[in-house]
């Protein structure tokens, strides 16, 4: 069970959390504000916050898209790499059971 499902919780964590918070603090950063994280502030208090310290619109996670779609992207294309690696596998144990498939129909 360990290994089911911690890589989905890193994979869970690191993006929904860690790097689109660490985005959005960049994003404040930038136009000149100064982040709630850095005030020792909680999540809530981010509604509260004046306009120059809050950001708004896909400028603010742009990054976190781009990451995740190059990401998802590099997965896609590893899966296409290890699905063509392993075809003569697959295609043997197709064969094997074919066969076995035809002796039982013989004997049986």
């Amino acid at each position: 069970m360990m290994f089911d499902g911690a890589i989905q919780l890193v994979g869970t964590l690191g993006f929904g959390k860690v790097l689109a918070q660490t985005v959005y603090a960049a994003a404040i950063t930038e136009r000149g504000g100064v982040t709630a994280a850095a005030e020792g502030e909680g999540a809530t208090a981010a509604a509260a916050l004046p306009l120059e310290r809050v950001c708004y619109g896909a400028a603010c996670f742009a990054g976190t898209h781009l990451v995740t779609a190059s990401l998802s992207a590099v997965g896609a294309l590893s899966l296409g790499c290890v699905g063509r690696r392993s075809r003569g596998l697959y295609q043997r144990i197709w064969t094997s059971e074919e066969r076995l498939m035809r002796v039982r129909e013989e004997v049986g």
